[in-house]
C-alpha cells in the first residue's frame, strides 16, 4: 500500500468509500443512497511514480510532462480506491485510452488541472466520475455544448452551473461507453438537473440502441469554491 494512502482522511457515506487526501477536499464527499461496494478517491496532481505497478510502469514511460502526473495521481486515486474495498492493487491496463477494469469490477478516472478523482465499484454495472474546474465553460461555448433544453435550464444560473451540466455528460459518456462502444456526441445527452438535491438523469436524444441504457442510469454532482465534480451510476 502506499504510503499516502494509509494517512489520507476517510469518510463512510452508506456503504460508499471515500479517500480524500487533505481536508480541502472533503467538501466534494457526497452520500450516495442505495449504493454499496463503491469507493471514491480525490488526490491532488503530483508526480506519483511510486503508486503505479506493472504495465502501469511501462505507460508512463512513454509519457512527458503534464501527462505523467495526471496519469500518475489517477492510478494513486485507483490504488486508494482498491484499498478501500479491500481489492488487490493489480495494474488497471488501456484500451487506447480506455481503462480496462478488472473482472467484477466498474471505474472510471478523471482530473483537471490540480486534482485528480477514481471511482471503483463491484456492484454497479457502469460507472462514471468527472471533475472540472467551476469556471471551465464560458458563455461562447454553451452553442457547441448544451441542448436548447440545457441552455434554457442554465439561464441566469450562476457560471458554475454550465461546468457541472458539461461534467454530468462527460461521466455519463465515461459509464456508458464500455458498455455500448459508441461515441456521444454533446448533442445527443440532455442533462435533466434537480438542482436541489444535487441529482440529475440522462435523456439520450441519438440513434443507437445501447445508449438508451443511460436513461435507467442516475447522476449525482458536488461542487466546492473551485471545482464541481460528477458521479453517474447505472445498475
Amino acid at each position: 500500500m502506499h504510503k499516502d494512502v494509509s494517512s489520507a482522511l476517510w469518510y463512510g457515506g452508506g456503504n460508499v468509500l471515500w479517500h480524500c487526501e487533505s481536508e480541502r477536499l472533503t467538501s466534494l464527499v457526497k452520500d450516495l443512497p442505495g449504493v454499496s461496494s463503491t469507493a471514491i478517491a480525490l488526490a491532488g496532481l503530483a508526480d506519483r511514480d511510486t503508486a503505479l505497478r506493472g504495465s502501469e510502469r511501462t505507460m508512463l514511460s512513454a509519457m512527458r510532462g503534464e501527462r505523467r502526473r495526471t496519469f500518475s495521481s489517477g492510478r494513486y486515486c485507483v490504488r486508494a480506491a482498491q484499498h478501500c474495498l479491500g481489492l488487490s492493487d493489480d495494474a488497471i491496463g488501456r484500451a487506447g485510452r480506455v481503462p480496462i477494469w478488472p473482472a467484477g469490477t466498474v471505474g472510471s478516472i478523471s482530473h483537471c488541472s490540480d486534482l485528480a478523482v477514481a471511482g471503483l465499484s463491484c456492484s454497479l454495472a457502469g460507472m462514471g466520475v468527472d471533475i472540472e474546474r467551476s469556471e471551465r465553460i464560458t458563455p461562447k461555448l454553451h452553442g457547441k455544448i448544451f441542448t436548447e433544453g440545457e441552455r434554457a435550464d442554465l439561464e441566469g444560473l450562476p457560471s458554475a452551473a454550465a461546468a457541472v451540466t458539461f461534467s454530468a455528460k462527460e461521466a455519463g459518456y465515461k459509464a456508458i461507453f464500455p458498455l455500448s462502444n459508441q461515441y456521444i456526441g454533446f448533442q445527443e445527452a440532455e442533462i435533466i438537473h434537480h438542482w436541489t438535491e444535487q441529482s440529475f438523469t440522462i435523456r439520450y436524444l441519438g440513434s443507437h440502441a445501447p445508449n438508451r441504457r443511460l436513461e435507467g442510469g442516475v447522476g449525482y454532482w458536488r461542487q466546492s469554491h473551485e471545482h464541481v465534480m460528477t458521479l453517474f451510476l447505472l445498475d
